[in-house]
């Protein structure tokens, strides 16, 4: 077994081998692949840029020119190539050459574009006729193909030699399956007569399998591998038969314990229900309270609007009445004026009263006085005529003084009726001034009082307000608390629904559990 061993530790160093020196010789061919594509792409772009410069020439069109700058990249290009190909010195001075080849190459059309664009056409065409440029450019071709050959060179050599080390490696493998299946068979036999022994044990094993828990223990006649393995199989038997007499056991009490769980959970759901139903009913009347409050404050808040407005009238008639008071007392102190001016012009009505006697006294006087003088001028004859005329001018002068003093009398009546009436009425004006101010006074107090009832009454209503308020906040808080009791009764409904379903599902576990456990063949206890 030792050598067997050994052998296949040796041929997978061997294949470990083979396998890295196939990766190195991979490497080394993709490496000639790389060097000899890098060759060809240079080549391509110079042949390119010499077209383009030779249909510049012969056309003498800027457009032909778009090719040529394909040897932009020829210098990057030969940077890489001799990047690659440092390993190999021969290979690293064709590439100089190379090189060198390329510049005068490319020296040689610019020098030809050069000429072209200067118009210089006849040293432009004695320049190509010398063949200069064919030259360079089989100079070039030359090198690259040297260079080309030494790397399909190396490109052989490296497929021979990856073909030989595949060849070994496959050699090696073969060897190697041959030594596991010759190793395979020899543990397929001794496996075989150290496991011949465990036929009673797989039967023993399919039996309990199948739920038979009432056979006999395994024999145990041997301390080796199959003797433990018989005994694993004896405790397993026993242990099952203690856990399936144990989980009927628990089975039973659990399928008549989630029963009765799931009849208190259906229980419970229907008080659920009917309290989300109450919660439901009671916050539709909450709400119903709330709005009737709200109805009710926007009442009170419209009748305490309307007693501030009546208070404001009210306080503008009270104003009111106290200008009516002032302007009835400013009447009635007018009146007294008028009637002591009344009185004043009755005295004076006196006074004219006895100056109208004093004339007509004098107007009697004068007429008496005018009768002797005519009684007089009657005596004196002819000489008294003059002063007869006189004397009856007097006496007409007389009579119209007396004339005039009735007259005046007359109109003094009249001014003294006129006088003894205004005084009467301006008294009676006085007396019922007075009596409008009593009124207005009394007027007066009444609208204060008024006022200050619709002021009380206005502080009244505002508090209605603030109360029906707070009453509806107090509606709108327990009507948001009713609510939150009524998500929690539904959550609890949804949460005992959820156990009822839980409970059913357990119940139809256990019961399956009971009919799994009844596949079981055990000896029931006596």
């Amino acid at each position: 077994m030792l050598s067997i061993l050994s052998i296949t530790m040796v041929l997978i160093i061997a294949a470990a081998w083979l396998g890295s020196q196939m990766d190195k010789q991979l490497k080394w061919t993709d490496h000639t692949h790389l060097v000899r594509h890098m060759l060809s792409a240079i080549e391509s772009d110079l042949v390119r840029a010499e077209s383009a410069q030779r249909a510049y020439t012969l056309m003498g069109k800027e457009e032909f020119l778009a090719g040529y700058d394909s040897i932009n990249n020829i210098g990057q290009q030969l940077d890489k190539l001799q990047f690659e190909v440092s390993d190999n010195k021969d290979q690293v001075d064709s590439c100089t050459r190379l090189r060198e080849a390329i510049d005068q190459k490319i020296s040689f059309m610019s020098r030809a574009i050069s000429l072209k664009r200067s118009g210089q056409e006849a040293e432009l065409k004695t320049f190509i006729q010398g063949g200069e440029g064919l030259d360079k450019a089989q100079a070039v071709h030359r090198y690259a193909a040297a260079m080309d050959g030494v790397e399909s060179n190396l490109l052989e050599k490296r497929r021979a030699s990856l073909a030989s080390t595949q060849a070994g490696l496959n050699w090696t493998l073969l060897l190697g399956l041959c030594v596991d299946l010759v190793v395979g068979l020899a543990v397929l036999s001794v496996l075989g007569q150290r496991l011949a022994p465990l036929g009673p044990g797989a039967s023993f094993a399919e039996r309990i399998g199948r739920g038979d828990l009432t056979s006999d223990p395994l024999p145990v006649r041997n301390n080796d591998e199959v003797g433990r393995v018989s005994s694993s199989l004896n405790l397993m038997l026993h242990n099952l038969r203690g856990s399936a007499q144990q989980n009927q056991s628990h089975a039973d009490t659990l399928n008549d314990a989630t029963a009765r769980i799931a009849s208190a959970s259906k229980e419970q759901a229907v008080a659920l229900q009917q309290q989300s139903t109450a919660m439901q009913q009671t916050s539709v009347t909450l709400e119903e309270l709330s709005q009737s409050a709200s109805q009710i404050a926007d009442r009170a808040r419209e009748v305490a609007s309307r007693a501030e407005a009546t208070s404001q009238a009210a306080g503008a008639g009270l104003e009111s009445v106290r200008k009516s008071v002032r302007s009835t007392q400013s009447l009635v102190d007018q009146v007294q004026v008028v009637s002591e001016r009344i009185n004043a012009l009755g005295e004076k009505t006196d006074a004219i009263r006895s100056i109208v006697l004093s004339v007509n006294d004098i107007a009697e006087r004068s007429n008496v006085l005018a009768l002797n003088a005519a009684i007089l001028a009657a005596a004196a004859g002819s000489e008294g005529k003059s002063f007869t005329v006189v004397a009856n001018e007097m006496k007409s002068l007389a009579d119209q003084c007396k004339e005039a003093t009735v007259q005046v009398r007359e109109l003094l009546g009249d001014v003294e009726r006129g006088i003894q009436a205004s005084v009467v009425l301006i008294e009676e004006a006085g007396k019922r001034g007075m009596s409008g101010t009593t009124f207005t006074d009394e007027a007066s107090v009444s609208i204060h009082q008024l006022n200050s009832q619709v002021n009380d009454s206005t502080q009244a209503f505002q508090q209605i307000v603030a109360a029906t308020n707070q009453q509806k906040l107090a509606f709108e808080q327990v009507s948001e608390a009713l609510l939150s009791i009524r998500q929690a009764t539904q959550q609890s409904a949804s949460t005992t629904q959820q156990l009822e379903q839980t409970t059913k599902e357990l119940h139809r576990l256990s019961g399956d559990l009971v009919k799994s456990l009844d596949n079981f063949k055990m000896d029931r206890p006596g």
